[in-house]
């Protein structure tokens, strides 16, 4: 996540990326435009969809995610 933040305020993206724990998801999305999660949990997405309303949710890629492919993340976040 500081890596992505690091880029996003690179980049002038005006962002606020921070990472937690499936369990904390739903008390941490308050207001949150966009969840992004990692691919070795994205089969918990479903559920986590019926818990948070308003939200878009992405599952990151995962050799971008292995990687730390941060540009890509950061693209995708965009472009969806």
């Amino acid at each position: 996540a500081n890596k992505m933040q690091d880029k996003s305020d690179l980049d002038g993206l005006g962002y606020t990326i921070s990472a937690h724990g499936i369990s904390d998801i739903v008390a941490q999305s308050k207001g949150v435009d966009l969840i992004l999660l990692a691919s070795q949990i994205s089969y918990m997405e479903s559920n986590v969809r019926k818990e948070i309303k308003g939200s878009r949710f992405l599952i990151i890629d995962r050799l971008d995610y292995g990687r730390l492919r941060v540009d890509e993340i950061l693209k995708m976040a965009r472009v969806e």
